[in-house]
Order: C-alpha cells, then sequence, then structure tokens
C-alpha cells in the first residue's frame, strides 16, 4: 500500500490550513481509495489539517507494529491563517488502521477532553480504576509531566511492568 498526502492547493497558496487527505494506492499504482482525515471536532476526534508549509508536513509513518500509519497536522480549522506560528494551535497526530478507519472509529477512546475515560468513569469514585497495556511514548507515563498528574488527580493508577491480578 503507498499513501499520498494531498492538500488543498488554493488553501496553500494563500497561506492557510487545508484539509489533509491520504490517497491509498496498490504496488502497481492503482487507486484505491481517499481517506478524508477530520476537519470538524467530533466527540474526542481533533481536525487534522496542514499549513503546507511546515518543513515536516507530508513526512507520516507506520507505527513500530506496522498496524497504523501516523500523520501529523494541526487542530485547526480549513482556512485557518498562520497556524505554525500560533502558539495556541494545538498539534496532533492522526492514526489510520488498514482499513482507513481513524482511532476513534476503531472504538479507542482518549484519556482526556470532554469524552475521555477520566470524565466518563468520574462517576464510580469508589472503583478502583487502572490504566493498563500502554504504549510506552504516551506521556501519562512521564511522572513530572502534567498528563501523568491529571491521572494521578482523577484517582486512577498506572500499571507497571510485572504486575499481576488475581480476578
Amino acid at each position: 500500500m503507498q499513501i499520498l498526502i494531498v492538500l488543498a492547493a488554493a488553501a496553500l497558496v494563500a497561506h492557510r490550513d487545508a484539509p489533509v487527505f491520504l490517497d491509498e494506492y496498490t504496488t502497481a499504482g492503482a487507486f484505491v481509495q481517499t481517506i478524508t482525515m477530520p476537519t470538524t471536532v467530533a466527540g474526542a476526534n481533533l481536525r487534522l489539517t496542514a499549513s503546507g508549509s511546515a518543513t515536516t508536513e507530508g513526512f507520516f509513518s507506520r507505527s513500530q507494529d506496522a498496524q497504523y500509519l501516523v500523520v501529523p497536522g494541526y487542530d485547526a480549522a480549513p482556512a485557518a491563517v498562520g497556524i505554525t506560528t500560533s502558539l495556541t494551535v494545538a498539534r496532533v497526530m492522526g492514526r489510520v488502521d488498514s482499513s482507513g478507519a481513524t482511532a476513534r472509529q476503531m472504538g479507542h477512546i482518549p484519556v482526556g477532553g470532554p469524552e475521555g475515560s477520566l470524565r466518563q468513569l468520574a462517576q464510580f469514585p469508589n472503583v478502583k480504576k487502572l490504566f493498563i497495556h500502554i504504549n510506552n511514548t504516551n506521556p501519562m507515563l512521564n511522572e513530572s509531566g502534567p498528563e501523568y498528574r491529571a491521572v494521578r488527580d482523577a484517582g486512577w493508577e498506572i500499571a507497571e511492568d510485572g504486575w499481576q491480578f488475581t480476578l
């Protein structure tokens, strides 16, 4: 599978943020499908757009297990101006599986945000809550970071390698 990021040319000429599309082709060069990255916030799914002027755009990679394509971008509305110089626009990473489904479409629930697991399960204060099977690059593992503090302040534990449980 070969994939190419295609940006809206008119937006790039005007130095405005543009939608991101992934075009999939077979190794023989036959078109398979276009995957449109989200341009509006839908629940915990953020927008993923591109400025077209950042030197790192268009660089995407596979996850270590080769199950996902990881696509960088910005949480900004299409046609936003100057997003690469703004400190208020979050950078985001999109994750797409081999079928073209995004992380949220695959049933992955984020930790933070209005639809994240911290908020959804806050209604059960007397239940032990524990995050397990965490990717080693997840910022919640950094004990000096704000993500770790948010998880711990919400009453959750974070499993460590080697923990065993009897159910």
